[in-house]
């Protein structure tokens, strides 16, 4: 009975931490389903319901066009039994077709621990109705997929008599499985669905966003529990407390800069007045306000390569230009009064009124919060053309006689003196870290899923232990063909041969080749007692993949060259980038490479760059105040990285971590494998 509850609980927690990832998606608008797996891209949910009256009823989610229902299993194996769980899925599925409307998608969201046939096998037969409609029919199989094909349609066909009290035909069943999808879904605590969990949450709270991950966890078992539905504005209205404002498309809202008591234009930015700070001719230092608008709604002053074009031919250079006199104060006390300390100022008092609610001003604000409203881009730099993930960056127009008027956001070092400045980014707007300025982490999220296989899958780098990784660019380029190499496992699984997670593509001559040398080997170490294996840690000698998490790894016992379709591709390569997504460190100012003992140095996750920074300090390492993170985002991104470094005679550090006195003591040393053959 202890073991049951276990297993129940089980279930139940992973069902609950797949629903909490579709809160995220509601909250978080750097990611969507589409970057968990469990819809499309761009699809985010209008309601989620939790033990629904649907057929397929763990968890539905509402889209605005169509539905996801989805079932939650821990762990899932393969049978023939009327009573398996794969049984009572497909009875589900087949009960939800019967009420299938356009979009609908029936998705089986399992972990990990669910068996290689569900996994692949039974993700491989799916995925073949979508990619030609005969489906399996046209895809060559092995054995153990024809067996798991043979379940599946005697499932189906079976249910769908039961149901209806007619036959299922070849047709029906090709529309039921176009419409499953099997997804692997690591959601357990440090896993890759947890880690994209919270960096994504990471954007919408002030705090560490794990206890924020936690209670979302929890309201999913609740809700669970009992059997309702939450929706955008419940959710958000629950955890208001613990989220950041957002604008309507997802950049970080800035706080407006305000004019003077009782003539704020509420709502909307100062649009008035001009506040400038300037240099006469003389080298005065000198502060005014001027209306920004004539009667006829034309600019008065005139901002040109950094001057200020006044009345009968009087220019100064401007040093700082703000929408408002508080907007003013806050730049001088945020340090600009200090490149004047040496010099006179004079202040021109004038008491201009309230102009920010005359005709034009307000006209204008409407078109300044339109354009920040429908910006394509809206958190990248307008100057640099960066991310920006920098607190208190600066919203502003750009609005010169001989630029095109723009309205957006720039990093601080990024402003020009002659830049309109609006207002700025809260304190709060990016809890990843206060030195990354311009981390991508849209971009990161939609590829941390579906890579970083080669760190993920390493031995882990214990204190004293840096491990070497060794890069060979002749992977560098994508394999294609039809020919593949399969192996068998002990276990009665089959495997193919995947290089960088991809399955390895070729002729049908090269794939033979291979096939004959991997036997070779498969021999070879056979002899010596350490033989090939397949395992959590990959494919290998015995005494290289066995560990205490899997001491007993199947042995492979034969290789051989076998025809492959697209759908053996997406079902059994593990990973769409073997090393990426990754990030790398320059110097903002000069673009220089960080580096420590000399090597580029490479991050896995943004949400520990304070701990890893706190790391390299107490090692004396010097840090600059702000850095600049480079989104390593495809492998081929990191190939042309590496072959930079490699060039240079220096190998890249991954996840750094040293001793008090210098030494690197862990991470992951990627050298050019080429370099290690002649060493």
């Amino acid at each position: 009975m202890v073991g049951g509850g276990a297993a129940v609980n089980s279930g139940m927690d992973f069902q609950a931490r797949v629903g909490a990832l579709a809160l995220v998606s509601m909250l978080a608008d750097v990611v969507d389903l589409g970057s968990f797996g469990l819809g499309g891209v761009g699809e985010v949910p209008r309601e989620v319901r939790f033990e629904t009256a649907n057929a397929v009823d763990d968890i539905t989610l509402e889209l605005h066009r169509g539905r996801v229902m989805i079932q939650a299993k821990n762990s899932i194996t393969l049978s023939s039994r009327v009573d398996s769980e794969i049984a009572k899925f497909v009875r589900q599925v087949v009960a939800a077709h019967r009420d299938y409307c356009e979009g609908d998608r029936y998705v089986l969201a399992v972990s990990p621990a669910a068996s290689t046939r569900i996994r692949q096998e039974l993700k491989k037969l799916c995925h073949a109705y979508r990619l030609i409609p005969t489906g399996a029919g046209a895809n060559p199989l092995t054995k153990s997929e024809r067996e798991t094909m043979d379940v599946l349609r005697d499932h189906v066909f079976r249910e769908y008599e039961i149901a209806g009290g007619v036959r299922c035909d070849a047709r029906t069943l090709e529309e039921i499985l176009r419409a499953v999808y099997v997804e692997t879904i690591d959601v357990s605590e440090e896993a890759m669905g947890e880690r994209m969990a919270l960096t994504a949450l990471s954007t919408v709270t002030r705090d560490d966003p794990l206890p924020l991950w936690h209670s979302l966890v929890a309201t999913c078992l609740s809700l669970s529990r009992d059997r309702v539905s939450i929706d955008q504005s419940g959710l958000t209205a629950r955890f208001d407390a613990l989220l950041t404002a957002k604008s309507a498309t997802g950049a970080a809202s800035p706080i407006l800069d305000k004019a003077e008591p009782l003539l704020v234009l509420q709502g909307g930015a100062s649009m008035g007045r001009e506040v400038v700070l300037a240099e006469d001719a003389e080298g005065r230092v000198c502060l005014a306000e001027f209306r920004r608008f004539d009667e006829t709604g034309a600019r008065r002053l005139h901002f040109i390569d950094g001057f200020v074009h006044l009345a009968e031919g009087v220019r100064w250079r401007v040093l700082r230009r703000t929408a408002t006199y508080s907007g003013m104060v806050r730049e001088l006390e945020d340090g600009l009064s200090t490149q004047i300390s040496d010099k006179a100022a004079t202040v021109f008092e004038t008491n201009l009124g309230d102009l920010d609610n005359t005709p034009f001003a307000q006209a204008h604000a409407a078109a300044f919060d339109t354009a920040l409203e429908t910006a394509a881009r809206p958190m990248v730099c307008l100057v640099c053309g960066r991310v920006i993930s920098q607190n208190r960056a600066y919203s502003i127009e750009v609005d010169e006689a001989n630029h095109p008027y723009q309205v957006g956001i720039v990093h601080r070092g990024c402003l020009h003196p002659t830049h309109r400045v609006v207002g700025v980014l809260g304190a709060d707007s990016f809890p990843i870290s206060t030195s990354l300025i311009d981390f991508d982490i849209s971009t990161w999220l939609r590829q941390l899923r579906a890579g970083q296989a080669a760190w993920s899958s390493q031995h882990p780098a214990g204190a004293g232990a840096p491990l070497r990784v060794a890069w060979n660019p002749a992977n560098s380029a994508p394999t294609t063909g039809g020919w593949a190499v399969e192996y068998d496992l002990a276990d009665g699984s089959t495997r193919y041969v995947l290089v960088r997670g991809h399955v390895h593509r070729g002729s049908r001559q090269q794939a033979r080749q291979t096939a004959t040398q991997l036997n070779k080997s498969l021999q070879k170490a056979s002899a010596k007692g350490d033989p090939l294996v397949y395992g959590l840690r990959g494919y290998g000698q015995r005494s290289v993949v066995i560990s205490a998490e899997d001491p007993n790894p199947p042995e492979v016992l034969t290789h051989r060259a076998v025809q492959v379709t697209e759908a053996t591709v997406s079902a059994y390569s593990v990973a769409e980038n073997y090393y990426a997504p990754l990030f790398y460190l320059n110097d903002p100012e000069t673009g220089e490479l960080f580096t420590i003992l000399q090597m580029p140095i490479l991050l896995t996750n943004p949400l520990r760059f304070d701990e890893m920074t706190a790391n390299w300090k107490t090692a004396g390492v010097g840090m600059p105040a702000s850095v600049s993170a480079t989104v390593i985002a495809t492998d081929e991104q990191f190939d042309l990285f590496m072959t930079r470094a490699s060039t240079g005679g220096a190998a890249a550090c991954v996840d750094p971590v040293l001793a008090s006195d210098g030494q690197l003591v862990a991470g992951f040393l990627v050298t050019n494998l080429n370099d290690l053959v002649r060493a």
